[in-house]
């Protein structure tokens, strides 16, 4: 019996736990865009084309900066790959 003032606060300290981190991924917004999560499957293509001109842009901004003695301040930031402009969504 003594385990019951143990365990009842455990679980409700668990509970709450589980509680706050899934009101911090609603509100971040992880949640958002779940329709383009599963059709991501269906465009490698896409993908490995946007993939590939990152790679283009980040090697051409390595030799700019290889050739210039200060750091390139624009690089490539916060850009997913699977991530679609409104644009895209509305196809």
């Amino acid at each position: 019996m003594e385990i019951l003032y143990i365990l009842i606060p455990m679980s409700v300290i668990l509970v709450l736990i589980i509680v706050v981190v899934l009101a911090r991924a609603l509100h971040q917004g992880q949640f958002d865009d779940l329709q383009h999560q599963g059709e991501i499957i269906f465009e490698p293509e896409e993908r490995a084309e946007r993939a590939a001109a990152l790679r283009a842009k980040r090697d051409a901004e390595l030799s700019a900066s290889r050739n210039n003695p200060r750091p390139n301040s624009s690089s490539i930031t916060q850009l997913d790959l699977g991530q679609r402009s409104d644009r895209d969504v509305g196809a």
